[in-house]
């Protein structure tokens, strides 16, 4: 019951982080440039002003709207997109039972 009970958790922050990271069509078009710069750029050391530059906008402004959009600052919005890259990871080279 334990075990069912983890996988079960894991399912749940799995799909709740990819709720969150998930691009949605009704927000600003910088944010969705934003977020494509920062899935695309994930495993590199990028900041805030990377980001502000790749979208043509100052760093305040991106922050505001990023986190207006997502209810995430940039860095929880880049550190959810990493970690569930990792999870991605370790489930494709986990061995199957």
């Amino acid at each position: 019951m334990v075990h069912l009970l983890q996988i079960f958790a894991e399912q749940l922050s799995f799909y709740a982080n990819q709720i969150v990271i998930r691009l949605d069509q009704r927000e600003p078009y910088r944010v969705r440039v934003a977020r494509t710069f920062i899935s695309n750029h994930r495993a590199d050391d990028i900041n805030l002003a990377d980001v502000a530059r790749a979208t043509h906008v100052s760093t305040f402004y991106l922050c505001k709207i990023f986190k207006k959009a997502t209810g995430l600052t940039f860095i929880e919005y880049r550190n959810r997109l990493r970690i569930e890259s990792a999870k991605k990871n370790a489930l494709k080279s986990k061995p199957q039972r």
